[in-house]
């Protein structure tokens, strides 16, 4: 809830919001200062600003955990899909954090499982990033989005959209072939 997300803020010293408008208006803030940052710039070179903050608010277990207000989630895991489309960003994401988006998978909202599994295919482009998710178990739980037949559309094409990030690095190919993931993917294909 906000209350909860005010309460986290000021924990840490940073200045409250005070209405769900006004932290839709500071994220949105914060994305476009990393764009006029990035304007001109390749993506794969080193983003200028620090998403510590923002990983620091999405470990909080007040924030993001099971009962939290589903908008501030997938607003704060939407902020973080976009922003690490950098390298240098995706880079920030820690081991924590990785752990934080599988479990996010398993969410009751379809837009929040969708949001982790598409911050997932992207820091998934990096080879640390891959071996941190197949260590942590996570291409299952990918897997079983994209073969869950109530799952919507677009939550299925963003699960297999992290495989293919996967499958890009060869550690990641290795876990999806000893995982058993090609027969469902291709039985996918054939229906």
């Amino acid at each position: 809830s906000m209350q909860q997300l005010n309460v986290f803020l000021s924990k840490h010293s940073l200045k409250e919001i005070g209405s769900d408008q006004k932290l839709t208006s500071l994220l949105a803030e914060n994305l476009k200062m990393v764009a006029v940052n990035q304007s001109g710039r390749d993506l794969k070179s080193s983003p200028t600003g620090n998403i510590s903050n923002l990983l620091r608010l999405f470990r909080e277990k007040s924030i993001c955990g099971e009962t939290s207000d589903s908008t501030v989630v997938q607003r704060l895991i939407r902020s973080l899909t976009l922003l690490t489309r950098a390298a240098g960003y995706r880079a920030q994401v820690d081991s924590t954090s990785i752990s934080i988006v599988l479990g996010l998978l398993r969410h009751q909202v379809t837009n929040i499982r969708r949001e982790a599994v598409n911050l997932l295919r992207n820091l998934c482009h990096d080879k640390l990033k891959v071996l941190e998710v197949s260590r942590l178990a996570g291409i299952k739980p990918i897997l079983f989005l994209l073969t869950r037949n109530n799952e919507s559309p677009d939550t299925r094409t963003a699960a297999a959209a992290a495989l293919q990030s996967i499958s890009f690095r060869r550690s990641g190919r290795m876990s999806i072939i000893e995982l058993g993931v090609l027969p469902a993917v291709m039985e996918l294909l054939s229906t």
